[in-house]
């Protein structure tokens, strides 16, 4: 299936994580843009135009930087989120959300992660793929 690599992540996108952790979840923010594209990356990935195929790899990106924002978040607050902040005299709450809760905002996250890559490119589209479409 078509995926970017860490020097993409950070000369194209310019990504600034580090190697370990991108390797660890780029197949995850992979699969996430396939799921986003009713499955036409793994389908059809190898016959993209260069363009087309720089649009995946950035939205991809654009998914493993959420997916590391949303690990750190988890991390630094126990998995808890915030559920609010204040300004003045600085004040926070927090929630331990359940996990469709998570995975609701997570997916709300990638969604609009994915979106301004691949909206124009006809992968997202929901509609019948006929056999004289061209998706790439």
């Amino acid at each position: 299936m078509l995926t970017a690599d860490f020097d993409f992540y950070q000369s194209v996108y310019g990504g600034f994580s580090d190697e370990a952790a991108f390797n660890r979840l780029i197949k995850r923010a992979s699969r996430i843009c396939d799921y986003y594209c009713f499955g036409r990356i793994a389908k059809h990935g190898d016959s993209f135009t260069e363009n087309t195929a720089d649009n995946v790899k950035l939205a991809e990106c654009a998914v493993f930087d959420k997916l590391i924002a949303e690990e750190t978040q988890l991390q630094a607050h126990d998995g808890r989120v915030i559920a609010s902040e204040g300004i003045g005299d600085k004040s926070e709450s927090y929630v331990t959300p359940s996990a469709q809760e998570l995975l609701t905002y997570n997916a709300q996250a990638w969604y609009q992660a994915v979106k301004p890559y691949l909206m124009e490119t006809g992968l997202m589209y929901r509609g019948f793929e006929g056999e004289g479409d061209n998706l790439s």
